[in-house]
């Protein structure tokens, strides 16, 4: 049976994930057992529960109720109590929360007021700051702006701000009121003394005759005295904005009423799956007492409404006529029947309260051995609680110390793999060498006989050009007596000049291959330099030189080696220019810069070079023609010299025409 390779079969990047999710697992688990499961439940003013309804718990934790009415969320030991409870809803706002046992029930209702934002700006568009404005709507508001010159209204859901007309400021004339992105902008100018001393009256001589008793609607805080107020204003003599400002009074009383009779329904009692029972019967009594002193409440105030309604019959009674009094008789029986009918529902109400509570009693007699039990539950879900972290810390323990040898195998294994590419990679390279071995083995055998043969041919061709120049020195002092002497020594003159060369030719062949001296020159400097040691031979020739090279172009190279190559091509240019039978022998040097690269180019309108004979100009001791007076080396040299300098040379010609060498050389060649 084969051992499993579980690095092997694993990646790396997976493997870590899996350590890594190994190792957390134990403190995410310690880590929430901080954490609570809380259930957020939503109701409306009738407790009937709010559906799909979005809520943000301490400014961070949000609910959606859904269609359930309410929803789960974890909360942590910090989030208690809840310090803020806030509805993703413009027309709605919380009245009430309470957190009890795991469950968090909210209560929802309509505002009954809406916030409009409002700009008070100058003429100049200039923000009015820390200054009362006085609005006359529904109700009259007294707001002052702040630094930034806003205020905002609270303004009844129904009410629409009209017109400028409806603000007051002391000192200020409303100018304009526009409404854009549900902001408004008041724009105010000031009012100049002598104006306002002109125009403006008194506030005594405008207000009309009730305008006294009107302001003190802003104090009426029931309908009650509402009503004590308003019957002493004659109501068919009121402006419209004062109708307005008594509708508006009324309505806001009238809702204020509706919500304190609504705040003061008794709250009704939940009773979940998951609340204690002690919590739950406590709830219970709580209730009763309420509807035990609800009773009481409204008999006492039903006691005191028959006392002022048979107050009322003793007064004006005898003053009814016989329809009339019919008419209360028969409302008085009405009343005495939902009476009797509200005292049976009572009486069979509280009998079936009592058949229940008897059934409870019956079923669980003992609740204190309900509770000692739910107490000896809790103690012991405890102590699993504590046992659970014990084993969690040994776990963590034991999963600290696999942790160090899955690390420790881990870089194992990696250095492993490492060494393993590091193998393959030297293997490949072993094959590619053996592979390639023979055909490097070839191309060195084949560059030694090109060597060699090249060696040969040297060797035959200097040691036959160095006899040939001494032979004829032998020759010409055999004939001494038989030659004028001025002939005689201007032969010997000739071959020693010719053996010059050779030797000269055959050193430059030799500094070739060890170049020593490299730096920067001026190709300017350098061409003109070869040009002036040729002027004896120009002149001798007639010959128009053409020469073009601009002043600043330089190259970094081997500067003898440069020499040596225009020097020969200069050289080569001259000789065979004078063997055409032009009229004017031609001789033209061009030196450029062509991106990264120089290009000289020597032309001359001599004799040309031969199709034929081309490919074979820069062999050693290659001569095109029979009219040639050199040892063959010339060219050979150059394209010698042009190897340790990274450059190359190309030949145009036309037989009888022209020559043109051009050498492309890199302008810096790193040495």
């Amino acid at each position: 049976m084969q051992p499993v390779r579980i690095f092997n079969t694993i990646p790396i990047k997976t493997f870590t994930l899996l350590f890594f999710l190994w190792c957390t697992l134990p403190i995410t688990l310690l880590i929430a057992q901080t954490k609570q499961r809380v259930q957020v439940k939503a109701f409306d003013q009738q407790l009937k529960p709010y559906k799909n309804l979005e809520l943000l718990i301490n400014n961070s934790i949000k609910v959606n109720t859904g269609e359930r009415g309410y929803d789960f969320v974890e909360m942590s030991e910090s989030d208690f109590p809840i310090r803020s409870v806030q509805v993703n809803n413009e027309g709605l706002e919380p009245a009430s929360w309470n957190f009890s046992k795991g469950i968090l029930e909210i209560t929802v209702r309509k505002k009954n007021y809406r916030l409009v934002p409002v700009l008070v700006v100058t003429d100049q568009q200039q923000p009015v700051a820390k200054i009362e404005v006085t609005y006359t709507g529904v109700r009259r508001l007294k707001v002052v702006t702040n630094n930034d010159g806003r205020i905002e209204l609270p303004l009844d859901p129904d009410e629409q701000m009209g017109s400028m007309d409806q603000f007051i400021i002391v000192g200020y004339r409303p100018m304009s009121l526009v409404s854009r992105n549900n902001t408004y902008t008041l724009t105010i100018s000031r009012i100049i003394q002598e104006e306002s001393k002109q125009v403006v009256p008194s506030p005594e001589a405008t207000k009309p005759s009730y305008q006294r008793t009107l302001d003190q609607l802003d104090t009426t805080k029931s309908l009650s005295s509402f009503y004590q107020v308003i019957r002493d204003i004659p109501l068919n003599d009121l402006r419209e904005e004062d109708k307005r400002i008594v509708d508006g009074r009324f309505n806001t009383l009238l809702r204020a009423m509706q919500e304190s009779v609504r705040a003061e329904r008794p709250a009704r009692v939940y009773i979940s799956d998951t609340s204690a029972v002690s919590e739950d019967l406590r709830l219970l009594i709580e209730q009763a007492n309420r509807e035990s002193q609800e009773l009481e409440n409204q008999r006492a105030e039903f006691e005191l409404q028959i006392g002022t309604l048979n107050r009322k019959f003793s007064s004006g009674l005898a003053d009814l006529d016989p329809e009339s009094r019919e008419k209360l008789l028969g409302e008085i029986a009405i009343l005495e029947r939902i009476i009797q009918e509200n005292d049976s529902r009572f009486t069979s109400n509280q009998s079936e309260f009592k058949r229940i509570l008897d059934e409870l009693k019956e079923k669980y007699f003992d609740i204190s051995t309900l509770e000692t039990r739910l107490t000896e539950s809790e103690a012991l879900r405890l102590q699993e609680q504590r046992e659970f972290r014990q084993r969690i810390l040994i776990a963590l323990g034991v999963v600290a110390l696999f942790s160090i040898l899955i690390v420790l195998l881990v870089r194992l294994s990696a250095r492993l793999r490492s060494q393993k590419k590091k193998l393959t990679v030297a293997n490949n390279e072993i094959r590619m060498i053996n592979a390639n071995l023979e055909n490097i083995v070839s191309k060195r055998t084949k560059m030694l006989r090109e060597a060699n043969a090249e060696l040969d041919t040297f060797l035959y061709k200097a040691s036959h050009d160095l006899r040939t120049p001494v032979a004829s020195i032998y020759g010409l002092c055999s004939l001494a007596d038989h030659i004028p002497k001025e002939e005689l020594l201007g032969k010997i003159l000739d071959s020693n000049t010719r053996m010059d060369r050779l030797l000269i030719s055959l050193n430059v062949i030799s500094e070739i291959n060890q170049p020593s001296d490299y730096g920067e020159v001026s190709l300017r400097e350098a061409a003109e330099r070869i040009l002036k040691k040729f002027t004896a031979d120009i002149k001798r020739n007639n010959v128009q030189v053409l020469f073009s090279c601009p002043d600043i172009i330089s190259i970094k190279t081997y500067p003898h080696l440069l020499e040596v190559v225009i020097t020969n091509m200069v050289d080569n240019a001259l000789f065979f220019g004078s063997l055409s039978d032009v009229t004017e022998q031609r001789l033209a040097v061009s030196i450029a810069q062509a991106g990264e690269q120089i290009e000289i180019t020597v032309e001359d309108n001599g004799i040309g070079i031969d199709e034929s004979v081309r490919p074979n100009i820069f062999n050693m001791f290659f001569k095109g023609t029979e009219q040639s007076r050199g040892n063959g080396l010339g060219l050979y040299i150059l394209s010698r010299c042009l190897r340790p300098m990274k450059g190359n040379v190309s030949v145009d010609s036309k037989t009888g025409a022209y020559s043109r060498f051009t050498v492309q050389l890199p302008q810096v060649l790193k040495s």
